[in-house]
């Protein structure tokens, strides 16, 4: 094997290693609401957003009497947050850092109702 096409090789196999290292590295979250109940599920560290949409949902209907949950907000290698007001108004908001998801949730719960506080913030590990 000549030692141009060896180098090629090795470069060829380290890229497709790195390339592997990061698609696997995507991590996905959600978090669902039951609005007739206040309930609330969520997921986080999941392989597809898909699983974690499924698992938020399945806590959400464990803590809800009620079968109407529903996914708010789902995110990849981030955060997502739940707001609610005083009324059963409620906001969501996602972003890569936790204070930034809150703030957002916070900022849509608020075009709705007063009184908003953040219930739920979880992130997935980056």
């Amino acid at each position: 094997m000549s030692r141009t096409l060896l180098i090629k090789l090795v470069l060829s196999i380290i890229l497709f290693l790195s390339y592997q290292q990061v698609f696997a590295a995507n991590k996905y979250g959600a978090i669902a609401y039951s609005s007739s109940t206040g309930a609330h599920g969520y997921a986080y560290n999941n392989k597809s957003q898909y699983s974690a949409k499924r698992r938020a949902i399945r806590l959400c209907r464990i803590r809800a009497s009620k079968k109407d949950c529903k996914v708010i907000i789902g995110f990849k290698n981030g955060c997502g947050a739940l707001a609610k007001g005083y009324n059963g108004k409620f906001g969501f908001g996602s972003g890569v850092q936790k204070t930034v998801a809150k703030r957002h949730a916070l900022n849509v719960c608020s075009r709705y109702t007063n009184r908003c506080r953040v219930i739920r913030t979880v992130c997935t590990d980056k």
